[in-house]
């Protein structure tokens, strides 16, 4: 809807400051939401299963850009990955 929407500034004092690739994803500019899965643990053992969750965090990021969205920081892939790998459950932090 880039036609539709108008992408704002936001001024929290400091100057106003665009929402971009560079801004997302250094979180000088918040986003409303990030996007998430939530995968069922028992699930995992199951090789289909584990097997999507593992292609879907290799590659979000890259297909992030090629559908519009922003993707998150590289460092936060990791991080999710290896809360993946590792089977932890619970809330994390994204900043």
């Amino acid at each position: 809807n880039k036609n539709k929407v108008t992408a704002i500034s936001i001024d929290g004092g400091k100057g106003a400051i665009p929402p971009n690739d560079q801004t997302i994803e250094s979180s000088v500019y918040p986003l409303s939401r990030l996007l998430f899965i939530c995968v069922n643990q028992t699930a995992t053992v199951q090789p289909q299963v584990d097997a999507f969750v593992n292609f879907y965090l290799k590659n979000v990021g890259k297909l992030a850009k090629t559908v519009g969205y922003t993707p998150l920081a590289e460092t936060l892939y990791t991080t999710i990955s290896k809360r993946y790998e590792t089977r932890a459950t619970g809330p994390w932090q994204s900043h």
